[in-house]
């Protein structure tokens, strides 16, 4: 049987719209499709990923449910 890998090892990608953001430059995620132990908590790191395959590293502001708030780290942005 494989070994679980620890939450703090594991890469969490989240889909994202760069063109939705709300004032203060924050996108609204979905977790309804994460798999895993669990959800991404406030202060945590996470990456974005749009349907263009642009992305970049992100901070988890807030959680509600099944959407996160999520602050992306524009100096790690990859794309077009």
């Amino acid at each position: 049987m494989a070994e679980e890998l620890a939450y703090e090892e594991r890469e969490v990608v989240l889909r994202a719209n760069f063109h939705e953001l709300d004032d203060e430059r924050c996108c609204y995620v979905s977790l309804h499709f994460l798999q895993g132990p669990r959800h991404p908590r406030p202060g945590e790191t996470v990456y974005l990923l749009d349907g263009d395959q642009q992305g970049c590293i992100g901070e988890v502001v807030e959680v509600h449910g099944w959407s996160a708030r999520v602050r992306p780290d524009w100096d790690t942005f990859v794309g077009a």
